[in-house]
C-alpha cells in the first residue's frame, strides 16, 4: 500500500476549494438570470446560496477518512487547557 502523501492531499484540498469558490462567485455572478430563467423568488434564490454554504460545511466530514483517535485526544486536550486559560 502507498505511504499517505500529505504534499498531495493538501494540493488536492486546495484545488478543491478554489474550484468552489469560482463556482460560488460565479453562481452570485448569475444569479440575476438564474431568477428568470427559473422563475424564482428572492426567497428561493437566497435558499439556493444557502444550501451551496451548507454543503461545503456538511459534506467534507461525510468524504474524509476517519481521524487518529490519538489525534483527536490530543485536539480536545489542547481547547480545553485553551478554554481554561480564558
Amino acid at each position: 500500500m502507498n505511504a499517505y502523501r500529505h504534499r498531495l492531499v493538501f494540493a488536492a484540498a486546495c484545488v478543491g476549494m478554489l474550484l468552489f469558490g469560482i463556482v460560488l462567485t460565479t453562481l452570485g455572478a448569475v444569479l440575476p438570470s438564474i431568477i428568470t430563467r427559473l422563475g424564482l423568488d428572492r426567497t428561493q434564490a437566497g435558499s439556493l446560496l444557502a444550501l451551496m454554504s451548507a454543503t461545503s460545511a456538511f459534506v467534507p466530514p461525510l468524504i474524509t477518512p476517519p481521524p487518529n483517535p490519538m489525534r483527536i485526544a490530543e485536539m480536545a486536550s489542547s481547547a480545553i487547557e485553551g478554554a481554561n486559560a480564558i
